[in-house]
């Protein structure tokens, strides 16, 4: 299921949710397309340990912000929020202080929104 997308300015689209494949290629929870809708196998984040990537946002850099309900990203501990390189990769300049992260209670509230949590997180992050 995808649950947020951002549209890149050349167009191709961050798609994040709960998949775990794209195309039948392996695409844990977070991948790039075209607009026509292909895998862009240059953008790969590798492992996500989770169960889903509920919000994306690209910064004026190119880089994305991805929020959701992880602990690791392609061996790189990041507790509910990363920062991707524009090839998908972590970010290791981007960590959160120790203590701080937007982690979601496991198993999410159903009373709760993660994706209005994520928006607010994640247009916090964009904005600094």
């Amino acid at each position: 299921m995808i649950y947020a997308y951002v549209i890149q300015p050349d167009g191709n689209v961050i798609i994040a949710g709960s998949f775990t494949t794209n195309s039948p290629v392996s695409r844990q929870y977070i991948a790039r397309v075209s607009q026509s809708g292909v895998l862009d196998s240059t953008f790969n984040a590798g492992f996500i340990g989770g169960a889903a990537v509920y919000a994306v946002a690209l910064q004026a850099s190119g880089k994305v912000i991805v929020l959701g309900e992880f602990t690791s990203i392609n061996g790189y501990s990041r507790i509910g929020i990363a920062r991707l390189n524009t090839d998908g990769t972590v970010d290791t300049s981007f960590v959160f202080p120790s203590g701080i992260s937007a982690a979601y209670p496991t198993p999410l509230p159903k009373s709760k929104s993660p994706f209005c949590r994520a928006a607010r997180c994640c247009s916090l992050v964009i904005s600094t």
